[in-house]
């Protein structure tokens, strides 16, 4: 019969130290401060029966002729109804929160109002009004990831 030699085994290491720490998961506030201004624009908008707050989302000629510009970008925050404010949340919801978790806050800020200047303008430019809502900017948070996809790596 052989017999087995014991091997040189090397002590025991102590456990490797943690890679760098990441840093902590920031929440979607962002995402949140847009969704909860559309719900509360919405609502205070659906209430008003004087329409009082018209003057804030009102665009047309003023629009052509370089005031009240903050129609541009006001003009996401109200919603013609429940199932308009509730679609476009759940999707502000959807690609918010992932950009937030990919992208530093400034450039997800910066994305959300590109896009709702430029679809502002477009609709501006196509049917003399601005729309409402946040469906453009929704729509532009889409194009984006899909177009840097392979840049996060989610190709």
């Amino acid at each position: 019969m052989s017999t087995i030699e014991p091997q040189d085994t090397p002590p025991l290491a102590p456990p490797a130290p943690p890679a760098e720490s990441s840093p902590p998961r920031k929440g979607p506030l962002l995402t949140l401060a847009v969704i909860g201004g559309s719900v509360l624009t919405s609502w205070l908008w659906w209430s008003d029966e004087e329409s009082h707050l018209a003057w804030l989302f009102a665009s047309g000629v003023e629009l052509w002729q370089g005031t009240r510009l903050w129609v541009l970008f006001m003009s996401l925050f109200p919603h013609l109804d429940g199932l308009h404010l509730l679609f476009n949340s759940c999707w502000c919801w959807h690609f918010g929160r992932a950009m937030e978790g990919l992208m530093p806050r400034w450039h997800v800020l910066g994305v959300m109002l590109v896009t709702t200047l430029f679809s502002s303008v477009s609709e501006l430019a196509a049917a003399g009004d601005c729309g409402v809502g946040m469906s453009g900017m929704v729509y532009g948070l889409f194009g984006f990831m899909l177009a840097t996809q392979h840049e996060a790596g989610l190709s």
